[in-house]
């Protein structure tokens, strides 16, 4: 099944019992995206949810065009769910957003405005105060540390990444975890990327 049309994005909301806020993360996400005028879909996964996160996920598919329901019958994780769309989709751009509203859709407009003029967006996050200080220790130590082993200079490595699709199909990754850091360390100093905020 092909998700979205060439040249656009395709945005990936895994949802496992996230009947409080799919719906807000999914509302709030579509005008912004809208507004950025680029062809994209949204693709809204139930994870095997034993909540009514899946019944919500049908609902607003019904009610909303450019978004599409999948269903998983048991827990695939975030990174299968990433990798299925990512096999499948025609589009150019691909991107995961949390289905438990994690970020403040209107940050991310700078990012969707990006899309079609780098090959590769990171974006960081600015409120990192809103973080429990254990939490904050252990990013500020992961970035370091794979900043200083990959020879880069990322702020944020658990942020939203717009990914070239062609490009991350290239790595033929063997594992189904979440692919953002292999994908950033494997090809971030050969793109032209850009960095934007992200609250």
């Amino acid at each position: 099944m092909a998700y979205t049309s060439s040249n656009g994005l395709v945005i990936v909301v895994p949802a496992l019992n996230e009947e409080a806020d799919i719906e807000k993360t999914i509302r709030e996400l579509l005008p912004v995206v809208q507004r950025a005028e680029i062809p994209f879909e949204i693709v809204a996964v139930n994870d095997g949810s034993s909540d009514h996160t899946g019944a919500i996920i049908d609902r607003l598919a019904g009610e909303i065009s450019g978004l599409r329901a999948i269903h998983h019958k048991v827990r695939q994780g975030v990174g299968a769910s990433f990798a299925e769309i990512l096999s499948a989709t025609e589009a150019s751009y691909i991107t995961l957003i949390p289905g438990d509203n994690a970020f403040r859709a209107i940050t991310l407009a700078p990012l969707f405005a990006s899309v079609g003029q780098y090959d590769l967006i990171v974006s960081y996050r600015t409120n990192r105060e809103a973080r429990t200080v254990r939490r904050a220790f252990m990013t500020a130590l992961m970035c370091r540390s794979l900043n200083f082993m990959f020879r880069l200079d990322l702020r944020d490595y658990s942020s939203v990444i717009v990914y070239p699709v062609a490009r991350l199909r290239e790595l033929h990754l063997a594992s189904e975890g979440f692919l953002s850091l292999s994908f950033t360390r494997a090809w971030g100093k050969s793109f032209a990327g850009a960095m934007v905020e992200a609250n």
